[in-house]
C-alpha cells in the first residue's frame, strides 16, 4: 500500500493526503511540486523522476480502500537536500549561465519611453538591447524611433534636427522620413533606393512607447500586455523611471521573491522580517509566458510605506498577487484590509489597494532602463498620496538597486560564480528556464536564414 506521508522532505512543507502538490518518486520519497522543480524533477534519494502522488479516497467507495482502513502516515521525515551535492549526483545539473544571460528576446515589444520624455520636441537618445535608438513625437502626433546613427558617417540623429515627421541629420544635412528611408542629401539629386537608416515599429498606449527591436513583420500591436489601471480614472500614480547598472534579469530576480521585503525593505516597503518567516506563497503557477505567485500576511502590522498615508492603520491582512511576464514586465495587485474583516473569503469592504507596474527594458548587459508606476485606489482627490507613495517607492527601488548593482559588480568579477538556489526561487529559475527556451527557439529560427 502506498505510503502517505505527511510533509515535503527537502522544505517540511505539509502535505495532507488531499494535497494536489504532492511529488513521489517509485520508492514514495516525497516533494512539494516547487521543490521536485528546484530538484530538476530528480530524487536526491535514489535518482529516480518525482510523479503526482494519487489521492486516496477519503470516504468508503469500495472494499474499505479509504483513508479510514489506510490512514495516511503522520511520520515527518525532513532532511533538507544539499543542492551542490544533488547536482554533483550527476542526473540533474542545476540552472548555469542560460541563453537568457547571453542574449535578447527580440520578437516581443519592450517599453522605450513614458509619452512624457518625448514633449517639446525633444529627440530622446536610448540605448536598446545594445542598439541606439533615437525617439521623437513628429508634427502629426506619430512618435517615430530610428537607428540613432546617420548611415552616412554614423553620427548621432540625436543631435539632429526634427523636420515635420522627418529627422535631419546635422552633420552633412540628410533627411530621413519616418520609416527611416533617405528622401534628401543636400547638393545630390540621386538618392540610392536603399539608402536610410532602421525604423522600428512603435506604439502610443496608456503613456507607454512600445517598440519592436526585432522581425518588424511579426510586430503585432495585439501581443502588447494591458495594464488598464494606467487609464482607468478610478486609480491614480505618477509614472516614473530609474536607471540600472545591472543585468535586467538580476531585477526580474529581485521581485521575483517577495521574501527579500523583510530584509531589503524593513523600514519601507516591507515592514518587519516577520513577513519573510511567517508568509508563504499560496500559490505559484508556472505559466508558458512567466509566473504567477500569490501570497498572504495576516493580522500584520502596516509597513511604512502604508502608514504614511493611511493614519492609524492598525493591524492588516495584506495580500500581494504577482504576475511576471516575459521578457521582464511585472505587474501586482497588494490589497490592505482591516484585520480579520474576512478578505481572504472575498470581502474587501474598507480595503485599500494598490496596483503597481514595472517594465524592464535591457540597455545592455549590464545595464537597463526601469520604468514603473505605483497606483492607488483611495482618496483620489489628494494628490499628494500618489506623491509620497511614488516617494516611498523610490525609497524601496535605492535599497535594491544598492543590493542589485552590488551583484552585477561581483558576478563581472568572477562571471565563473554560480548562484546555489533555495526553495523560494522557484518562480525565478522557472521565468529564466522559459525565456531561455524562447531565445534559443529565436536563434535556431535564424540559423537557416543565415546559413
Amino acid at each position: 500500500m502506498l505510503e502517505l506521508r505527511p510533509n515535503c522532505e527537502h522544505c517540511n512543507k505539509p502535505l495532507p493526503p488531499e494535497a494536489l502538490d504532492a511529488r513521489i518518486c517509485s520508492f514514495e520519497c516525497t516533494f512539494c511540486a516547487t521543490c521536485a522543480e528546484l530538484l530538476g524533477n530528480v530524487c536526491p534519494n535514489c535518482g529516480g523522476n518525482f510523479a503526482p502522488r494519487p489521492i486516496r479516497p477519503s470516504r468508503n467507495w469500495k472494499g474499505g480502500n479509504y483513508l479510514g482502513d489506510y490512514p495516511a502516515s503522520r511520520t515527518v521525515k525532513h532532511k533538507p537536500v544539499d543542492l551542490a551535492v544533488h547536482e554533483r549526483f550527476g542526473c540533474f545539473k542545476m540552472p548555469a549561465m542560460g541563453p537568457e544571460t547571453q542574449a535578447f528576446l527580440q520578437n516581443c515589444w519592450y517599453v522605450a519611453a513614458w509619452d512624457e520624455e518625448l514633449i517639446d520636441g525633444t529627440l530622446l537618445a536610448r540605448t536598446l538591447l545594445e542598439k541606439p535608438v533615437v525617439l521623437y513625437r513628429g508634427d502629426s502626433g506619430r512618435v517615430v524611433a530610428l537607428d540613432n546613427r546617420c548611415c552616412h558617417r554614423g553620427a548621432k540623429l540625436s543631435n539632429g534636427r526634427r523636420e515635420g515627421d522627418d529627422l535631419r541629420c546635422m552633420y552633412h544635412g540628410l533627411k530621413f522620413d519616418p520609416s527611416g528611408k533617405c528622401i534628401q542629401i543636400p547638393g545630390q539629386d540621386n538618392i540610392p533606393p536603399k539608402l536610410g537608416v532602421r525604423g522600428y515599429p512603435v506604439v502610443e498606449r496608456d503613456h507607454l512607447i512600445w517598440i519592436w527591436m526585432g522581425d518588424a513583420a511579426k510586430a503585432d500591436p495585439a501581443k502588447i500586455l494591458d495594464f488598464p489601471y494606467l487609464r482607468d480614472p478610478a486609480w491614480r500614480g505618477k509614472p516614473d523611471y530609474m536607471h540600472y547598472q545591472a543585468n535586467y534579469l538580476l531585477i526580474v530576480d529581485n521581485l521575483s521573491d517577495f521574501a527579500h521585503l523583510a530584509f531589503v525593505h524593513t523600514r519601507t516597503l516591507g515592514g518587519s522580517e516577520e513577513y519573510a518567516y511567517k508568509s508563504k506563497p499560496t500559490a505559484i503557477e508556472r505559466l508558458e509566458d512567466g509566473f504567477r505567485v500569490e501570497r498572504w500576511h495576516m493580522d500584520a502590522e502596516a509597513p511604512p510605506f502604508h502608514k504614511k498615508v493611511v493614519r492609524n492603520a492598525g493591524h492588516l491582512d495584506r495580500r500581494n498577487i504577482a504576475r511576471m511576464y516575459v521578457p521582464g514586465i511585472f505587474f501586482m495587485e497588494t490589497l490592505f484590509s482591516p484585520a480579520g474583516s474576512g478578505a481572504e473569503k472575498g470581502n474587501v469592504e474598507g480595503a485599500k489597494q494598490y496596483r503597481n507596474c514595472q517594465f524592464f527594458t535591457p540597455e545592455t548587459r549590464r545595464s537597463t532602463h526601469f520604468f514603473w508606476d505605483y497606483l492607488h485606489d483611495y482618496d483620489l482627490q489628494d494628490p499628494n498620496i500618489a506623491l509620497s507613495l511614488n516617494k516611498s517607492m523610490i525609497e524601496g527601488f535605492m535599497e535594491d538597486k544598492f543590493i542589485i548593482e552590488g551583484q552585477q559588480e561581483v558576478l563581472d568579477a568572477d562571471p565563473n560564480f554560480k548562484m546555489n538556489p533555495i526553495v523560494a526561487d522557484a518562480p525565478l529559475a522557472h521565468f529564466r528556464r522559459t525565456l531561455g527556451r524562447l531565445i534559443d527557439a529565436e536563434r535556431q529560427a535564424l540559423q537557416p536564414a543565415a546559413a
